[in-house]
């Protein structure tokens, strides 16, 4: 589906891309990035997200995730973590 939106000019929107009570935090390869880079396994989802040209809308009522969710331009992943 990216392929084709990307081919058309339209961006994807994904939204709740942390998931619900089900989000991978602990899996190993979010975690072993999300302590690379010393950021939350959160930030390296979302990171994830805009490195695959996706527009990440992630719902926050809490006010330091939502900081947080929005400082993901300061790293980046690695091929390899994109994998």
């Amino acid at each position: 589906m990216r392929d084709v939106n990307e081919r058309l000019g339209i961006r994807t929107e994904s939204w709740s891309p942390l998931g619900k009570r089900q989000a991978p935090f602990t899996e190993p390869p979010v975690a072993e990035a999300a302590a690379a880079h010393d950021v939350t396994p959160g930030q390296v989802i979302l990171r994830w997200q805009v490195q695959l040209g996706s527009i990440p809308i992630p719902k926050s009522a809490t006010p330091e995730r939502q900081r947080a969710n929005l400082d993901v331009f300061g790293f980046e992943l690695t091929d390899a973590e994109m994998a």
